[in-house]
């Protein structure tokens, strides 16, 4: 399964939740990925995936509302697949929504790996804090007046104080 602890979500999400309460013992913060239905390694960056919401509740994302709930992980990667045609990580249902009010999700969100920002803008109005992102191309499409748009930096403070509520809460003292 790659990069899976298994095909069986009941199963990966014990195991997810309990390598989080693991290594947050420890004093680490856990990025708990590939959030969500991100099946394959090949062209995933314009995989398309159609499926009910009865689906994609009960089959991919039971792992990663266990991995919150029961394991407390503080972390999430977003991937680079799209729920019908939106970004998973640009998906405000499924970043904002579901992750953070229906679980209670508290930490942050990063990105899969971006060759360049990716939409920054797109990614922090759904619940993205950061941009795991190559040192190549570290600029961003927010606009160069970003600051004096009350939404956007609004979205950037919101995803600071995610950034830090993790690291605040998970430094081992």
């Amino acid at each position: 399964n790659s990069e899976y602890y298994s095909e069986d979500s009941l199963l990966s999400g014990i195991m997810a939740a309990e390598t989080s309460k693991g290594a947050m013992s420890m004093g680490m913060n856990v990025y708990v990925k590939h959030f969500a239905i991100n099946e394959t390694e090949t062209k995933r960056d314009g995989l398309k995936t159609w499926l009910t919401e009865q689906t994609l509740r009960e089959i991919y994302l039971r792992p990663f509302e266990i991995a919150v709930k029961r394991g407390k992980a503080n972390g999430m990667m977003s991937s680079f697949n799209r729920i019908g045609s939106t970004w998973t990580g640009g998906n405000h249902a499924l970043m904002t929504e579901i992750l953070r009010d229906e679980w209670g999700f508290n930490g942050s969100v990063v990105t899969d790996w971006m060759g360049g920002a990716g939409n920054a803008a797109q990614g922090l109005a759904s619940g993205n804090d950061l941009w795991l992102n190559g040192a190549q191309n570290m600029t961003h499409n927010l606009g160069s007046n970003w600051s004096k748009d009350v939404l956007k930096a609004n979205q950037v403070r919101r995803a600071c104080k995610n950034i830090l509520f993790q690291l605040c809460n998970t430094q081992y003292i």
